[in-house]
């Protein structure tokens, strides 16, 4: 046979005291609960206290993140050279006076709206990497986690995963370009593409634009070149959320020799 348990009526009610946090000085409600014929005082937390607990939170979450995105695309991935490229050392020429305006720009004002991103257009050497290595300094100096791909190595790398034996997953590689506060794809569209290579691609920027997550992209290839190697899919989206800018400035390598 069950027998039915009845439970005290417990109910909480203000006192009329109030105390003050230490920590924001805002009062606190000195509580009254009731439980039977037991009474006790008791202070509840400070708003404040919650609001921190989230923030630490939100801190631990983060910190977990890029903690998993570095470990698939590690600060060292840049080089050494591109690791020493920043707005004051870049060497303004003719032609690169609008681009290096615009560029150094958005990583001023980084984050930007709706995740609006910049595709950088222009022949070889003549300083469209540099720019973006550039930004991505800014960038991280400012606290944020950037990803500097070289699209060429990257689809390699994540060919790579369907290896047996290998470390990495092609599902780390995507989630990370697809999380991170900033992605530079470098060099895309400088060799022959293949329907594989374009899905990757398109997934990559696809991801990103349904996050509105900001892209950097440097390319050798003309408009018509561009539409042709990673298709019009692609490219629509990358219309949509790249400002289109032409670096017009000759290679730097051959003005030096």
């Amino acid at each position: 046979m069950i027998t039915s348990l009845t439970f005290p009526r417990m109910q909480c009610i203000k006192t009329g005291k109030v105390v003050i946090c230490p920590d924001c000085k805002k009062e606190i409600d000195v509580l009254q609960l009731e439980y039977g014929d037991n009474k006790k005082e008791i202070i509840p937390a400070c708003e404040c206290f919650f609001r921190r607990q989230k923030e630490h939170q939100e801190t631990l979450r983060l910190q977990e993140k890029i903690e998993r995105m570095e470990k698939v695309f590690p600060t060292w991935l840049l080089g050494k050279k591109f690791q020493q490229c920043s707005f004051d050392n870049f060497i303004v020429r003719e032609g690169t006076k609008q681009v290096y305006k615009v560029t150094r720009e958005y990583a001023k004002n980084f984050p930007p709206k709706k995740g609006s991103g910049l595709l950088l257009m222009g022949s070889v050497g003549n300083g469209k990497s540099h720019l973006a290595a550039a930004i991505i300094r800014e960038v991280k100096n400012k606290g944020y986690f950037a990803i500097f791909a070289n699209v060429p190595d990257t689809l390699s790398r994540i060919r790579a995963t369907f290896d047996q034996g290998s470390e990495e997953t092609e599902s780390q590689m995507l989630d990370a370009l697809r999380d991170a506060d900033l992605v530079i794809l470098d060099d895309l569209a400088v060799e022959k593409q293949t329907d594989w290579k374009m899905e990757i691609i398109y997934q990559i920027i696809d991801s990103r634009y349904r996050a509105e997550l900001p892209i950097v992209i440097t390319t050798n290839a003309n408009m018509a070149q561009l539409r042709k190697c990673i298709g019009d899919r692609t490219f629509d989206r990358i219309s949509e959320m790249c400002r289109f800018l032409v670096n017009r400035g000759t290679s730097y390598r051959q003005d030096r020799r």
